[in-house]
Parts: C-alpha cells; structure tokens; sequence
C-alpha cells in the first residue's frame, strides 16, 4: 500500500465522517419538522433561517453542558461505551458506494465514490454494525445502575434478535448479484433493480432496520415509563450526545444500505440527475419512513383513557363508544364518543400527551386562559379540535383525534 493510497483514503474517510456528522445534524432538525408537521405546529423556527442553525445550538449547548456519571460506575468502561457506538456507526459507512466512477480527481486520477471497495462487501458492514451492541451492553453495565442495565438487556437482545432477519433479508441479492460486494451488486441493478423481483426481502430488510436502529414501533427498549431512558439513562452532555448521534447516523446507513441493494444506488430513470443526487433522493426518502408515524384521516383516539388514567389532577373525562361499519371514527375498535378537559384544574404537565399510545394528544404553543364563566373552562371534544387561530404559523389541528391545547377553541 502506497502513501498515495493511503492519504486518499484518510481524505476519503474524513469527507464522509463530516457528511454523515452534518447528516446526523441536520436528520434530528428533519424529524421535529416532520413531527411538527403530523402534529399541526411549527417545529424549531427561531435559531437561524427557517430554524436552519438549531442543530449548531443544539450541539454547543450539548458541548458546555456539564456532565454528570455516577459515582460507582466503572470509569473506563463507562468512557469507553459511546466511543464503541459512535466508532461503529461510522466504520460501517465505509463500503457504501454513493455513486460509480466519475469525475472525482485526486492526484492526477479518477477516484470512486466510496472509502473503500472490499471483496468481503456487505459482510463488513454486517460486522462492523454488530459491535455496536458491545457499546450499547457496556453503558448499561458500567453505568451500575439497575434500570440503565436492565435498558441495556433489552436493547442488545432486540439488536441481537433482529440481526438474523436482517442478514437473512440480504441472501437473496447475492444470489442475483453472483457477489457481496456492493458496487458489483449496484451495477446488477442497471437495467431492473432488485426491488421488484425481491419485495418481500426489502420490507423483511426495512423492518429488521427500523428495529436496529430503536425506532418506532420498535423503541419499547427505552421504555420511559419505567426505565426513564434505556441504556444511557446515567449519561449527560456529550457522552449522551455520542449515542444519540450513533443512534441516528446509524439510521442513515440502513437507509443507504436499503438504497444500494434494493433500490439501484445511483442508478436512476433516463439520467435525469447526476448518480450522487439519485442516492441522496432514495436515502432521504427511506429516512421518513423512519420518521413518519401516523397518516392523516381517521380520529388517532381509541378512547382507552390512558391519559385520564394518567392525569394526576383528574381533569380528563374520556367516554369511549364502539365503531361500526356505518359509522367509523378512529382506526380501532372503538373511539372517544366523549372527551373534555377541564382547562382551571390542568396543570400542563404533560402526562396525557406521554401516555396517549397512539399521539393523539398534542400540547398547544400557547396556554392563555380568559373569559368571564368557569363553564367556558370545560373543553369538550368538539371544542379541542377546532383550528388554532390564523396568526399561530398555520397550526391548525386536523380533523383526527382530539388535541389537548386549551388556546384551541374560540371563546
């Protein structure tokens, strides 16, 4: 190996570490958009053009926040946790071709598109992306704490459990492939990609996806409830800010990975656009499916009255009735026939809003109360889903599921 190869590569690795770390950025800004949206308000919008700096002062108030570790934790392990998961998260980059051969030059030759382009192919990633379950154990583990250990359980036995899924979801393209190797298995895809042929090994390969990266429906791991927060319930500042950035750059491996053998990489209709620009549509296209929760539609509302269970000032009433085949209100079996709030005694603590199973109860922007009755006080279903007045950046609730904002009805 050559000096030349060798610098190539390190310049190589460090363009792709700085996209994928501005990837990473800028996917957390996406998601709360995306929410914000399915949930009828703004999102971030005040740091910046658009709310397009938040993630800088994300990352610097992460970066000067002081941290805090228990005292009886295994110093070394504890330090050394994130580090493993981050590491990972980028060493798995490393094989994914963005685009072929084209017009890269560096030091009087054409380059591709990728770190490194190994005969051992996918196996590298399978590999790399299997360490990360060491970082995630370990946090838990030297954390001595019960419930980061007992978070750590659960989150390696899902990694472990759906990794076979996974790997099995990719038999198939080395069969029509005839190899591992990533720009070979693309280049197969030239005329048809493999997602037609192999449709039920792409959704077998997403959901696997989805549940190893923790993701919804898949991030019961965590279990807020009763955990507080998983893994890395004793981490704080950085070191938290280290899985969390593993976690969502870990989603946009999958993502690419997704793009590389089922979905043609680079390759795209009639030429329209360059190969990179085709890659980076497909991977941001697979991110929402990441992201995006619900559909709009039918009332998100169950009536199960969880959030009244879990109201500690008893100001929720819930009545649910049943759904019939004329008459269909939520997707369920039933649906909230009944639903008020009385806004003197809420409190604003959230709780409703973290126990609704299904989102359907969203905390409003504002929480002004006037009016001259206390009977005006009591919003009732029809009430909570009125729209939000026109100056609010257009957060108008949508006709699903009642909302738990008092600002929503109009006095």
């Amino acid at each position: 190996m050559t000096t030349e190869v060798i610098v190539v590569t390190l310049i190589k690795a460090a363009i792709v570490i700085g996209a994928l770390l501005t990837g990473f950025a800028y996917l957390t800004l996406f998601e709360r958009k995306v929410q914000a949206r399915l949930q009828q308000r703004p999102g971030p919008n005040r740091v910046g053009p658009w709310g397009l700096l938040q993630p800088a002062a994300d990352g610097l108030k992460l970066f000067f926040k002081s941290s805090s570790a228990p005292s009886s934790r295994d110093r070394f392990l504890y330090l050394l946790a994130p580090m493993i998961s981050i590491c990972a998260a980028l060493g798995s980059f490393a094989i994914i071709p963005i685009s072929g051969p084209g017009p890269i030059n560096l030091f009087g030759h054409s380059i591709g598109w990728y770190v490194m382009n190994v005969n051992i192919g996918i196996l590298w990633y399978l590999a790399v992306t299997s360490v990360g379950v060491y970082g995630i154990f370990l946090a838990g583990y030297a954390s001595n704490s019960k419930y980061s250990m007992l978070g750590a359980l659960r989150s390696s036995a899902q990694m472990i459990s759906y990794e076979m899924a996974l790997g099995l979801s990719l038999v198939p393209v080395f069969i029509l492939a005839g190899s591992v190797r990533l720009v070979d298995i693309v280049n197969a895809q030239h005329t048809w990609w493999f997602i037609i042929p192999l449709l039920p090994a792409f959704f077998l390969y997403l959901i696997a996806g989805i549940a190893e990266t923790n993701r919804a429906p898949f991030d019961l791991p965590e279990a807020e409830t009763e955990l507080v927060a998983g893994y890395h319930t004793e981490y704080s500042g950085l070191r938290f800010a280290l899985f969390f950035m593993a976690e969502y750059i870990n989603m946009i491996i999958v993502s690419s990975i997704a793009t590389v053998v089922f979905l043609g990489g680079w390759w795209g209709p009639a030429g329209i656009l360059p190969g990179p620009w085709w890659f980076l549509l497909k991977v941001v296209a697979l991110l929402y499916l990441f992201l995006h929760r619900y559909a709009d539609g039918l009332e998100k509302c169950v009536g199960c009255e969880l959030c009244a269970i879990a109201c500690p000032v008893g100001c929720i009433v819930v009545e649910a009735a049943e759904n019939t085949p004329e008459h269909r209100v939520s997707p369920g079996e039933r649906y909230a026939k009944r639903y008020e709030i009385n806004l003197l005694r809420c409190i604003y603590c959230g709780m409703c809003e973290e126990a609704c199973p299904y989102d359907a109860i969203t905390m409003g922007p504002r929480y002004d109360l006037a009016d001259d009755h206390p009977d005006k006080f009591i919003a009732v279903k029809e009430d909570l889903l009125e729209p939000l007045s026109a100056s609010v950046n257009d957060t108008a609730i949508p006709s699903g599921a009642p909302s738990a904002q008092p600002v929503a009805r109009k006095w």
